[in-house]
Formats: C-alpha cells, sequence, structure tokens
C-alpha cells in the first residue's frame, strides 16, 4: 500500500475482550449466506486501502491522512484539511487513495480529486452508512444496518445480510467483522469464529503482514489473517511495542504512576508513558482535582439532582455535588471550597435550608459542568457551554489525535468536560484519556468524576471518540492555560501538593511518653501533627543492692539518669558448697562423713559407721586406754575378789612400797573421789569386815 508521507498512527489498543479460549481453537465455523470465494480474489495481488480502521473500526472514516495533510470532518463546516474549511459537504466516513478524497454525503459516495478538484458522484445508499472503505479505487465496502454491501462496476452487491454486524474490515483474505451487541458479540475471519462476547477488535496491516489483534482475560493475543482465514493457525501472545529507552525516543515523556481510576478494570502487558507538563498545565488538573477528590459528609438528608438522589446523612461522599445554582451558590466560584465544607458541617446552613432551582432542584451549594471546567482553567468568571469558545483555541471537531491533558470536549449548549491525564505508548501514541467532568452520574452519587479510556480500561479510546466528537463536540485549548494559578486548601490535599509548614506548638517526648510537633501551612491553614517517638530510657550500670547467698535470692538495681526511674532485677541464690570430712569410728563412738558448707557452715552428717568397742586387757582398753569401769571396788590386785591381800597392796602403795596401775588405781579408790588416801584403806577394811 503507497501513501506518500502517509503518518500512521496505530492504536494497538484492545479493549476488554472476554475470550472462550476453546473457540480459538475450533475449526471453521459454518453459517447461512457463506462468503462466495470470489468476492477477495482480485486482493491476491493488490490490496489498497483508502481508510485503516485500527481503533476507529465501529465507526471508521472521519478522519485521513495524505500528501496533502489530516482530512477531517466537522458537522457544521464540512470537510476540513488541516483544521481548516476544505469542502462545504457535511460528509462522513472519510478514505483517501491515489490522490482522491472519499466520502458519503447525505446518503452518497463521492469521489473528490485533490488535483482537479472535481467530484464525482459514485452511489447512493437508502441506509444510513455506518462504514465505508474504498479498496483499490473501484471497490466500495460500506455497512449499514442490514448488512455488509459491495459496489463494484457499477452494481451494488449484497455480500452478507445481517442486522446484527457492529463493524468489519475488508482484508487481502476476506471479511473481518463483528456480530452482536455493542460491547458484546462475535469476531469472524471468514466462516470461522475466532472469538464471542467481545468488546472490540482491531486489525493492524503492518503487524506480521496483517493480524488480527484482541484481548482476553488480561493478556493480549494476535493472529495473521493468512492463518485466521487458513483455518488453522493458532493465536499468540501480543505483547505490544518492545520495550525501548524512552528518553531516546522522545524527550519528555516521563512514566505514569501505579495508580488506577474510578473506572479501571485491568491494564495490559504494553508500556505507558506520560510527557512532563508545564506548571500552568499542572495547576490546572490540581484545580480539577480539588472538585473529583473533596470528601463531605452531610450532617443531614440532602435532596440531589431533580430530586433522583437523596445525598444521606454520616455517608461520605467524594467530589462536589452536581447542580445548576444559577439561583443559588456555584462552588467553587461564588462558595470556596473550605467554605463549601463549613456549610456541609452546618446543620443550619442553606445546604441543609434551601436548594437551587433554577433548571431542576439541585443542592444549594453544587456545581454544574461548565462552573467546573471554567474554575479549572482559573477564567476570570464562569462561564457556559456557549461561551468556553471565546476563552480557548479550536483544536478539532473530528480527532482527539492532537489532544492535550488541559484540553476541553465542548458542545455548545449540552456538556463540557476536560481531559487531566493521558499516556502513551513507547511511539508516542495515545493509549489512554482521563476525562474529568462535573455530571449527573447514579454511579458516582451525582459527583464530580474521573473516567479513563484507552488500554486497559473499560472504555476505549473509541468510545471517547464517539461519544464526543463524534456527537458534535469541540476539541478546545485554553488560551491562558500557561499563566493558571493553584492554591491548595486543607479540605482537600492532593498528593502533590507542596505546604508551607511552620512549627506552631509542640510537646516533647520523654522516655515514657511520645511527643508532637503541630505544623501548620501558611498558604491553606492545613494543620498537620507530627510524632515524635518516646526516647526510652537511658539506665545505667546495675547496681547489687541485695546480695544472694546460698538460699536465698539477691536483687540488683538501675536507674534512668534522665528520670530517675528504676529497674530491678533477681540475683539467683548460689546453693551450698559442701566439703566433706569422714569421721572414723572408736571405741564410743560412731564414724561417718561430714559436710561442710564452705560459704555459710551449714552441717550435715550421712555414711555412719557403727563403735567398736572397748579391747580390756589388766583392766585397760588396749586400743583407747579406757580403765575397764566394772573392775569392783577394793580389787586392788584385780585377783577378781577383794581380799586382805588387796589391803596389804594398798598399805604398801601407800607407804611408796608398791606400784599399781591406772585400773588398780580405780579398784583402790573407793571413796571415788580421784584420791588414794589412808581412807580408801579404811574404806577397803570395813568392806572386808563386813
Amino acid at each position: 500500500m503507497e501513501r506518500k508521507n502517509k503518518i500512521v498512527k496505530k492504536r494497538r489498543t484492545i479493549c476488554c475482550f472476554v475470550i472462550i479460549v476453546a473457540l480459538l481453537l475450533t475449526p471453521v465455523f459454518a453459517f447461512e449466506g457463506a462468503l462466495p470465494e470470489a468476492t477477495n480474489e482480485a486482493y491476491k495481488e493488490r490490496f489498497e486501502i483508502g481508510a485503516e480502521p485500527g481503533e476507529m473500526i465501529s465507526f471508521g472514516g472521519i478522519a485521513v491522512n495524505s500528501e496533502y495533510g489530516l482530512f477531517t470532518t466537522n458537522d457544521n463546516e464540512g470537510i476540513c484539511l488541516n483544521g481548516n474549511d476544505f469542502l462545504p459537504d457535511k460528509a462522513a466516513r472519510l478514505n483517501y487513495l491515489g490522490g482522491n478524497l472519499y466520502y458519503i454525503s447525505d446518503g452518497c459516495a463521492y469521489r473528490f480529486d485533490l488535483n482537479s478538484n472535481e467530484k464525482t458522484f459514485v452511489f447512493s445508499e437508502e441506509e444510513s452508512i455506518r462504514q465505508f472503505y474504498v479498496v483499490n479505487g473501484e471497490d466500495f465496502w460500506y455497512l449499514t444496518d442490514s448488512g455488509i454491501y459491495l459496489y463494484k462496476n457499477g452494481e451494488q452487491n449484497e455480500v452478507l445480510a445481517n442486522d446484527k454486524l457492529f463493524g468489519f474490515t475488508p482484508t487481502p483474505f476476506g471479511l473481518v467483522y463483528a456480530e452482536g451487541d455493542l460491547f458484546d458479540y462475535s469476531i469472524f475471519a471468514g466462516e470461522r469464529l475466532l472469538a464471542e462476547h467481545s468488546s472490540s477488535f482491531s486489525v493492524d496491516f503492518e503487524l506480521c503482514g496483517g493480524s488480527i489483534l484482541f484481548e482476553t482475560d488480561g493478556s493480549s493475543f494476535y493472529i495473521t489473517l493468512e492463518d485466521a482465514f487458513s483455518g488453522s493457525g493458532i493465536p499468540q501472545e501480543y505483547r505490544g511495542y518492545a520495550v525501548v529507552d524512552a528518553d531516546e525516543l522522545f524527550s519528555g515523556l516521563t512514566e505514569p504512576d501505579e495508580e488506577g481510576s474510578q473506572s479501571t478494570v485491568k491494564r495490559t502487558a504494553q508500556k505507558s508513558y506520560r510527557k512532563t507538563l508545564s506548571t500552568g498545565v499542572q495547576n490546572i488538573v490540581r484545580r480539577a482535582y480539588q472538585m473529583t477528590n473533596i470528601r463531605w459528609t452531610p450532617q443531614k438528608n440532602i435532596t440531589g439532582w431533580d430530586g433522583g438522589l437523596t445525598y444521606y446523612a454520616g455517608r461520605t461522599y467524594t467530589g462536589l455535588p452536581y447542580g445548576q445554582p444559577v439561583d443559588a451558590s456555584y462552588v467553587p466560584w461564588t462558595t470556596s471550597l473550605p467554605q463549601f465544607v463549613s456549610y456541609v458541617n452546618d446543620p443550619n446552613s442553606k445546604m441543609y435550608t434551601s436548594y437551587a432551582s433554577y433548571n431542576c432542584r439541585a443542592p444549594y451549594y453544587s456545581v454544574d459542568c461548565s462552573a467546573f471546567v471554567s474554575w479549572a482553567w482559573n477564567l476570570g468568571s464562569r462561564q457556559t457551554t456557549a461561551t468556553m469558545h471565546n476563552y480557548a483555541t479550536l483544536i478539532s471537531s473530528s480527532s482527539y489525535a492532537n489532544m492535550q491533558v488541559a484540553d476541553c470536549f465542548c458542545k455548545a449548549g449540552s456538556h463540557v468536560v476536560l481531559v487531566t491525564d493521558m499516556t502513551y505508548d513507547a511511539n508516542g501514541v495515545i493509549n489512554g484519556v482521563e476525562i474529568s467532568e462535573a455530571t449527573v452520574n447514579a454511579g458516582t452519587n451525582y459527583c464530580c468524576q474521573k473516567t479513563w479510556y484507552g488500554t486497559g480500561y473499560s472504555q476505549s479510546l473509541s468510545k471517547m471518540q464517539s461519544k464526543y466528537l463524534g456527537d458534535g463536540y469541540i476539541l478546545y485549548r485554553s488560551n491562558t492555560r500557561e499563566n493558571v494559578s493553584y492554591t491548595h486548601y486543607s479540605v482537600v490535599v492532593l498528593d502533590d501538593d507542596v505546604h508551607s509548614d511552620v512549627l506552631t506548638s509542640g510537646t516533647p517526648a520523654t522516655c515514657i511518653n511520645a511527643g508532637q510537633n503541630v505544623y501548620t501551612c501558611s498558604v491553606c491553614g492545613r494543620s498537620r501533627t507530627e510524632t515524635i517517638p518516646a526516647t526510652g530510657h537511658s539506665f545505667g550500670d546495675w547496681v547489687v543492692t541485695v546480695q544472694a547467698n546460698c538460699i536465698m535470692t539477691g536483687l540488683e538495681t538501675r536507674t534512668c539518669i534522665a528520670c530517675g526511674a528504676q529497674e530491678t532485677r533477681t540475683l539467683p541464690a548460689g546453693g551450698h558448697s559442701y566439703l566433706v570430712t569422714t569421721v572414723a569410728p572408736n571405741c564410743t563412738q560412731e564414724g561417718y562423713d561430714l559436710h561442710n558448707c564452705a560459704y555459710c557452715g551449714d552441717q550435715y552428717t550421712d555414711n555412719v559407721i557403727p563403735a567398736a568397742g572397748h579391747r580390756f586387757s589388766a583392766g585397760i582398753c588396749t586400743v583407747c586406754g579406757a580403765v575397764d569401769e566394772s573392775i569392783p571396788k577394793g580389787d586392788v590386785n584385780l585377783d577378781g575378789i577383794v581380799s586382805s591381800a588387796d589391803a596389804v597392796l594398798l598399805a604398801r602403795y601407800l607407804v611408796d612400797a608398791a606400784q599399781i596401775s591406772e585400773a588398780q588405781s580405780f579398784a583402790a579408790d573407793l571413796n571415788n573421789d580421784n584420791l588414794i588416801t589412808s581412807a580408801d584403806a579404811v574404806l577397803l577394811a570395813r568392806l572386808l569386815v563386813a
């Protein structure tokens, strides 16, 4: 396909496909009214299409590129070239091929020769033409509510009668088409059913020589046209563009954050980037987010727009409530965001005692779509959808390709929304757009909302295109966006707010109690409290205060040098440490082992050995020398008989005429006075007489 200086802006964006994988592997499914094999026979050698479907498959032909520039359509001005009036015809379904511009206008197909400026009628159709493709400059394929038709050689041929077709694309191999309701249809390649319950699909004539792309369960897949129509091909996982160094491709592109949005469903594997925004554009987004992110909790029930909703007391809502308070008070125009919150918190304010009634009944303090954008753009006064264009530059009425963050889609007398975020693929092509708006939407409790369109989200870029530019909206850019300022408020703090915090009060931390510092922003008055962790005690060394012994525990104490607090801990008892001494038995005493504690003197005995007893000989124990006390008193000569011989021996002893032993002395001491005297001799004499 030859196109001079054509800028191909492919969108490999495939939104929310629920594919039954088993069907992908199923052989060709036949259906009634099968396409004639000869239909695309001529395309085997040459195939040039005038309008590439891609992302625009459900409403293709709103814009085409050429060597002359970008052709777009405008309901008011007709066909435009590079944004300027070109043809007054109110046209749609643009195609460009071989220096000719093709389009549909009032049910007729025309060819406009860009070299001779001659317009030629081609054919007419009573039904509304939903899609239109010119192939090889001579075949005109189009879709109506009743089916697919081919106008060729002056004849109109019904190719596929089907009143449930959603979209189609002619290819060199045959027709790729979708059948079913919006966001719930089946994809066919000729007679082959590829997928069911799909929300969109695309045909990329450059990917692998031509491929059908789709998504299932968060993963993207593709199958080449040749494989799809042969019936033998198997879809392969599609990972999008190769990972590249964004700094080398596009200066100023930055990676997006990881946060989703209210309408986020999933993200594909394709990597996205964000462009660096100017300060003015960032401030427009911040001002919009103040209105979408503010949180408020009614003190009493409040009737919402047109009585269709109740804001319940005690329930927290996000985003300003929608209304048209022409006869009341606009937020944040005539009522600031902090004032709005104060009125919400005051059960006696007009939030609860009055209401707006200009168009429909609405909360007294509320915001409508034009006030939302006017405030975000920081205009000098609130504008309406009919006057917004006076402060902006028209960017496009047909394509979002040149959209930038902070632009708005505006339809005079109807509605206006703001672009607050955009992402791009690795080739710099838009693959995600966030729209913020003040709108009546029961799904978000009639509050300001954000909605994402594009890769990985529940709403496609095609849906955004048809919803806005396809329905009479015009894309505008603020003339004063670089001068927009921003002031943050304590009632709605954004993640990127930069506060000028000043320390206003503080309580120092102690050993056991946390302290705190209170900072107040000098710009918005927001206060924040910073907790200072408790310092913890700073103890000195442990000191023994009660000494432990063998059987009693001891105690040691340490003291915090900061606050004097004390901690104690127990010292364990040491237990006895005994030394063992063995005491041998003797004649009269037992023997034993004596255990004596070396620290406290505690004693005990064991291992007792009985006493051995005396071993007497001649009245004296031969072991210990003890006297045998069983010797009779008076038996001095120890012959066992007390007689006169004993008296003679005692007398001789008294006059030192004889010696006696210790045992004899025991027998001679008759009066037991431990002395041997004449008194003992007298007692012995008396004993003998007796």
